[in-house]
């Protein structure tokens, strides 16, 4: 099936772009048309108004990116070049034409969920309770556009597959197998095709949680394969946002926390001698950190102030700020708001503890963690959190890059540095009890381990170095 008239206009004016050469136009096209499933699908975006032009990608950490307003295609032109010497692999602009292509024809629903979420976070606002918490209505929003990146993917499979199949038709060869699909670009094939390296020669599976026709391998937009590249890809995907650190959902939640703070403002204007309403977000069930948000851009609209707010990811409500970093892209350690209820020394979770960035860090690790192994992350989460934060500071260490799990899950380790690094650091705590010790008993366990250390700074134990053994074994 050939380009249509008009989607072949749309071609061919990519090629008066500044800066796109003859050859990088001629590999789009070739591109498009060694595809069936590519050509349908630009042939019936152009039809439906969902792409007019395909325009350079200036963003560096993007691979494509696809704007419903504009209702454009941005690719990276380097992807269409013919290295010196060789011949053009067209895997990866296949997969991502594919994958940015169904944005717009997703991009209805997508506007949708966003007329939801202004709708409840307007009733949120509106409400005459004291606590207004606008973390369902962000949820539902982040839960919209896991649905959108995971559909996308998918679209990108099935342009993958039938390029590989018209590839062996067009040159007399059988149909091809997992193999052949993995092989046409294995960076993004690698999330939908487990490869079993123990044995020569590797064997080829679909992941357990995707599924597929057994005749076609094409693979329909089903709940279970949306949820399942929702877990392969958009909970493990990372490099987004301005920094290029940032996860989705922290990609998406940096609009969508500033847009709450501008919905409680702009309903809730100050009435001297009264007080005002609470906002809440719940940071941790939406896998937020305030830092990666804060570098991503929060827009607070007019009134540039910190916006205040309770973080109700734990037992104790944590009272911090939002700040306007549409501009600065910086994050600043979010000041806590004075709070009688807090009397004491306090939690490893709370702002005003002198480690809580420690903690915080850590926290990030565990909810990267928790993505991984495709689990919510919990109370359960805060308190491997908090156990690991105070074995790192009895063991020495001052951060925590990441944290990982032993084969049987029985043991958790806090490593500072690569992983891969002779000369990482490792903390180690038992799974079990980790979780199982609350915060609150952690930041008990913290001072003591602290002033421990400011009587003797003790050496590094056979306990430790049996744990980093163990560690450099994973």
């Amino acid at each position: 099936m050939p380009l249509t008239k008009e989607a072949q206009a749309v071609v061919d004016a990519f090629g008066t772009q500044p800066g796109v050469t003859a050859q990088q136009l001629q590999n789009l096209k070739n591109t498009i048309d060694g595809s069936p499933a590519l050509t349908q699908e630009v042939n019936d975006a152009v039809a439906q108004g969902h792409l007019q032009r395909i325009v350079p990608l200036t963003n560096p950490h993007a691979g494509g990116e696809y704007s419903p307003t504009a209702k454009e295609m941005r690719l990276p032109p380097a992807m269409l070049n013919t290295p010196a010497g060789g011949t053009y692999n067209s895997g990866e602009a296949t997969f991502v034409l594919g994958h940015e292509l169904q944005h717009g024809f997703n991009a209805a629903a997508t506007a949708q969920a966003r007329t939801t979420f202004g709708q409840e976070a307007a009733a949120v606002a509106q409400s005459p309770a004291h606590q207004h918490d606008y973390t369902a209505p962000i949820g539902k929003l982040i839960a919209a556009n896991r649905r959108d990146e995971a559909g996308a993917e998918i679209s990108g499979w099935n342009a993958i597959v039938t390029a590989a199949q018209k590839d062996a038709t067009d040159h007399g060869r059988a149909a091809p197998t997992l193999e052949d699909i993995y092989k046409k670009q294995p960076f993004r094939m690698g999330d939908f095709i487990d490869v079993d390296r123990s044995h020569v020669p590797p064997t080829y599976s679909m992941k357990p949680n995707l599924e597929v026709d057994p005749t076609t391998l094409h693979m329909a937009a089903s709940a279970k394969n949306l949820e399942g590249m929702g877990q392969n890809y958009y909970d493990r995907a990372g490099g987004l946002g301005h920094n290029g650190n940032s996860s989705y959902d922290n990609y998406y939640g940096a609009a969508y926390v500033g847009a709450v703070a501008q919905y409680e403002r702009a309903y809730n204007p100050p009435q001297p001698g009264q007080p005002g309403h609470e906002m809440r977000v719940d940071m941790g069930r939406l896998h937020l950190s305030p830092d990666i948000v804060a570098q991503n851009g929060i827009n607070l609209g007019a009134n540039t102030n910190p916006m205040p707010y309770v973080d109700n990811s734990t037992g104790t409500p944590v009272h911090a700020q939002f700040r306007h970093t549409a501009t600065s892209h910086t994050y600043q350690p979010l000041v806590p708001l004075p709070d009688a209820a807090q009397p004491g020394v306090p939690r490893l979770d709370q702002y005003s503890h002198p480690d809580h960035g420690l903690y915080r860090q850590t926290l990030d690790a565990v909810h990267r963690l928790d993505a991984q192994h495709g689990r919510h992350s919990d109370v359960s989460s805060d308190n491997l959190a908090a156990a690991v934060t105070v074995q790192a500071r009895r063991d020495g260490m001052s951060g925590i890059d990441h944290v990982v799990l032993s084969e049987d899950k029985s043991k958790a380790f806090g490593v500072q540095g690569d992983l891969h690094s002779p000369t990482k650091q490792i903390a180690e705590v038992n799974t079990a009890q980790a979780v199982s010790t609350s915060v609150e008993q952690s930041s008990q366990q913290w001072q003591q381990a602290m002033q421990g250390r400011a009587a003797q700074a003790p050496p590094l134990d056979q306990q430790q170095q049996q744990s980093q053994q163990a560690a450099r074994q994973m």
